[in-house]
């Protein structure tokens, strides 16, 4: 299938369209499906994919959005309690499904050890603002995503050598 690339901040982009593989796209779906609580429930559309293998489908115009680069996904209270307790849940599975859930609920359960904190949304949020030396951070209601992989990263639960490059780290 060819797509084209999407705009940015109503700027057309001015590279050429180009071919998707459709079985690299499975693949990174159903890992996605596997590592990410988010796409648990999504479906593969077969029918759709046939489509697109086909050589002759003509260049769609991809989703047009404004886009705003420095806005992250954020994670709110509900929505890390809800990923704790599908990663608690499936535990028997290892590396199936909630591999980083299950990651960062060890390293909350190990931390936990330590201190006197209970809730593990606290803990987390107790472990950023110590990771970016804010302690405001204690009283978020919401972190970004890639705070919470660079303070698995930091904790040698996860190997993202470009949170180095994102964040900068208190000595």
């Amino acid at each position: 299938m060819m797509v084209r690339p999407r705009t940015l901040r109503n700027r057309v982009s001015n590279k050429m369209p180009f071919k998707v593989n459709v079985e690299k796209l499975r693949a990174a779906f159903l890992w996605l499906k596997e590592h990410n609580p988010f796409y648990v429930n999504i479906k593969w559309d077969e029918s759709a994919a046939q489509q697109w293998s086909e050589e002759d489908v003509a260049v769609g115009i991809t989703r047009e959005e404004d886009l705003v680069s420095d806005q992250l996904l954020a994670v709110n209270q509900e929505v890390f309690e809800r990923w704790m307790q599908e990663a608690e849940a499936q535990q028997d599975s290892a590396e199936r499904g909630f591999s980083m859930g299950h990651r960062l609920l060890k390293l909350l359960v190990q931390q936990q050890e330590d201190t006197a904190t209970e809730n593990h949304w606290s803990l987390l949020r107790t472990l950023a603002a110590d990771l970016q030396g804010q302690r405001c951070i204690r009283a978020a209601s919401s972190l970004p995503e890639n705070m919470i992989a660079a303070l698995m990263h930091v904790h040698g639960v996860v190997e993202l050598p470009w949170c180095l490059q994102i964040f900068q780290f208190p000595h």
